[in-house]
């Protein structure tokens, strides 16, 4: 009696045991069969966002912040995000476009656009051209060298109109009453063992430290005032930069992309995210002016498009784009080790040679013959090279030439040397610069 009772429980608690499991798969196969389905249904956008988030769970914090879930899905369509000026009346004069290099400073091609004012007034007004989630704060707390008193500070701010796009302010001045009670302590988090050299700001030798205070994300509304920047006294500084930052969209064709921040990777055009009225107006002022520092004269506009510039020159097999003195020690640009073999920014059917503390110059490139041939014409078929400013053709040997062979994919040879270009070069002593 008690062995049947026993084998009678048996059977039951097997039963139980059968239903419980058959109920289980179900379960799961219908949750997994909704989750496809949800994926799916995932834009191609909210895909590529998902594939990059999960490829690089190693980004620092400043250049993954756009990616985080608990900002909203951009819509397909980016074209009108932004609906308001981001300064008042006919502002700004003129915008530099994406790409501007120099021998010193941002020698591999800037991947920000520098609006300017040529009244270097103080206190210019800059708006926020859409609605906007504040998810970063930068503060270059300066310092006089002398007395380590803090005599400004410099702001970089970073926005996210919708997960995936960053929007960078920089250089601004003075930020709105809201933002600088909303980010609290600004001068807060700094790293003071790290003191950089900004030489002489307003006649005053300059140190700065730099400051990331923890903030709350901060959503602000289309024409809200974000803040300020000022000309300097010395006319070396009239704007602010503007950074745009696409990661739903594939990454810039860099041959070694390990070479540059993840945001340089995913440079965009602010102005493509504007209204079209807005964007039309925008698009008329990139250029610049034919004489620096304040000394405001012709207006050369960019009519070559992309007008807004770029920053990616790399030609796979070609001399094309940048190369750097040394491997790749951290993530970043190195400036002060490359050489840049590029077109102007704002004359693009000018190729460019900049050459950290070395050169910087345009020229009307060759298609034929080795003096100043176009970059993406020479490859490493032997021949050495040679460029040099248009001026050092009818100097005698007053000038410099540069000398150039590319031996590999990833390898140029490069030196400079007296004198003019002739045709037959030979080196004497080169330095070899890789991607």
């Amino acid at each position: 009696m008690n062995s049947k009772k026993g084998f009678s429980t048996l059977k039951v608690i097997v039963l139980v045991v059968i239903i419980l499991a058959i109920g289980g798969g179900v379960y799961y196969w219908q949750k997994n069969k909704t989750e496809m389905q949800e994926s799916k249904n995932l834009s191609n956008k909210e895909k590529y966002v998902a594939t990059q988030e999960s490829k690089d769970p190693s980004n620092k914090k400043e250049e993954n912040i756009s990616l985080a879930k608990d900002l909203p899905i951009c819509p397909v369509d980016t074209s009108t995000l932004f609906t308001k000026p981001f300064m008042d009346g006919d502002k700004p004069d003129y915008i530099t476009p994406l790409g501007n290099s120099n021998e010193t400073g941002h020698v591999v091609p800037v991947d920000h656009v520098y609006p300017t004012d040529n009244g270097y007034e103080e206190n210019v007004t800059v708006y926020a051209p859409g609605n906007l989630t504040l998810i970063w704060v930068e503060n270059k707390q300066m310092h006089n060298k002398d007395t380590g008193a803090i005599t400004a500070a410099d702001y970089q701010l970073n926005f996210a109109p919708c997960r995936g796009l960053n929007l960078a302010f920089i250089h601004l001045k003075t930020l709105s009453d809201r933002l600088k009670k909303a980010i609290g302590d600004e001068n807060s988090n700094c790293n003071n063992d790290q003191k950089m050299d900004y030489g002489i700001q307003n006649g005053i030798p300059t140190y700065y430290v730099t400051c990331h205070p923890d903030i709350q994300k901060i959503k602000i509304s289309a024409g809200e005032i974000i803040g300020y920047f000022s000309g300097q006294s010395d006319k070396s500084n009239s704007g602010f930069d503007i950074g745009m930052y696409d990661y739903n969209k594939p990454a810039l064709g860099f041959i070694n992309p390990d070479r540059y921040y993840k945001d340089t990777v995913h440079t965009a055009c602010f102005a493509d995210y504007y209204i079209p009225e807005l964007k039309a107006k925008y698009e008329e002022k990139f250029g610049a002016v034919d004489k620096p520092l304040g000394q405001y004269s012709t207006f050369i506009r960019r009519i070559i498009p992309p007008v807004c510039g770029k920053v990616m020159w790399d030609v796979a097999g070609t001399a094309s784009g940048n190369w750097f003195k040394n491997p790749i020690k951290q993530v970043g640009i190195n400036d002060n080790d490359a050489l840049v073999l590029i077109h102007d920014n704002i004359q693009p059917e000018m190729a460019k040679m900049s050459w950290a503390n070395v050169t910087s110059f345009i020229f009307a490139p060759t298609h034929n013959g080795s003096i100043n041939r176009e970059f993406s014409e020479v490859t490493a078929d032997g021949e050495i090279y040679c460029y040099q400013r248009e001026e050092n053709i009818n100097s005698g040997n007053n000038g410099s030439k540069f000398l150039l062979q590319l031996v590999d994919d990833t390898h140029i040879k490069a030196e400079r040397q007296p004198g003019v270009c002739g045709t037959s070069e030979s080196f004497i002593n080169p330095f070899t610069y890789e991607r």
